[in-house]
């Protein structure tokens, strides 16, 4: 970013961008015009952020809430200012039926197009031999919260063939549980997941169930929207990596979370789970663990 020194009044003003001179105009003029040159800069990006990653790129079972967060977090990585939706009643509710969305920007009400909407599935691509998912595609289909006794959409990648041991190293924003993604996996790691984004993961079911090979560090996952973490390494046998970093401390269900998986045996003593209510079978076959773990909500355990 370059700047500039701009005489005003006998005292030096800084500004930040491209000075544009037009001829005849006063100090105080130009001063004007690079401010103003800077918010129709901000205005043309926030307008091709929009256009490039969301309109006509988006599925109608996505919720506004996840919308604004995503719209947001790409706002903030070029740095201009977050917005929110003007109706807040409809934060979680999906788009389903909308063409458009109002958000307020500076105090302004901007009214965005969604475009069209793409399909509700989409199928992954893989080469040949299936060693190699070269597109993740999606999946939606729908939970009983049993919090409040509501559906939800969750929007997860297809399950992938035993034989996948490279995956594109981006998930598709909106997807929000991992459900068998990598059920029966050969492989003892899977090239790719370690760099995903699962900040809006909600829930995970038997991502891992039955890979008996697997053994790949992802203690990096973020965790910290998780609520369902069932069966994530159930018989996943040779699975022995640090988790402690995981952010657990939403999660109500951790049933069968390391069931069968005979191996592991790492610390979770940073764990959270305070909010557990389900934790049925959770280290049951776990031969050799011997971690330490804090479990603090002992109410909701079965007998």
């Amino acid at each position: 970013m370059k700047k500039f020194i701009i005489p005003f009044k006998n005292k030096l003003l800084i500004a930040s961008g491209s000075l544009v001179l037009l001829g005849g105009g006063t100090a105080g003029t130009t001063v004007a015009v690079v401010n103003k040159i800077s918010k129709d800069k901000q205005e043309e990006m926030f307008n091709s952020i929009w256009k490039e990653n969301f309109s006509n790129k988006l599925i109608d079972k996505i919720y506004h809430k996840n919308l604004i967060n995503q719209l947001n977090k790409e706002l903030k990585q070029h740095k201009l200012s977050t917005v929110s939706l003007v109706d807040s009643s409809l934060l979680d509710t999906t788009l389903e039926g909308k063409t458009t969305i109002k958000v307020l920007r500076n105090k302004k009400e901007v009214e965005l197009e969604l475009g069209t909407f793409l399909s509700n599935n989409k199928n992954a691509e893989f080469n040949e031999d299936q060693t190699i998912c070269t597109d993740i595609g999606w999946q939606v289909g729908n939970i009983n919260n049993v919090l409040n006794n509501t559906k939800e959409f969750l929007i997860a990648p297809n399950v992938m063939p035993k034989t996948v041991k490279q995956v594109p190293d981006k998930l598709p924003w909106f997807i929000n549980a991992l459900f068998t993604t990598f059920k029966d996996n050969e492989n003892e790691k899977i090239e790719g997941i370690q760099n995903w984004d699962t900040s809006n993961i909600v829930s995970m079911f038997y991502v891992f169930q039955g890979a008996k090979k697997f053994d790949q560090n992802i203690n990096n996952w973020n965790t910290s929207n998780s609520m369902i973490l069932q069966g994530v390494f159930w018989n996943a046998e040779s699975f022995n990596q640090p988790l402690n970093d995981w952010d657990v401390s939403k999660v109500i269900n951790l049933n069968l979370l390391f069931s069968g998986a005979k191996r592991f045996n790492q610390h979770l003593d940073k764990w959270d789970t305070s909010n557990a209510i389900q934790m049925i079978s959770t280290f049951k076959n776990t031969e050799d663990f011997n971690g330490n773990i804090t479990i603090r909500n002992l109410s909701f355990l079965p007998l």
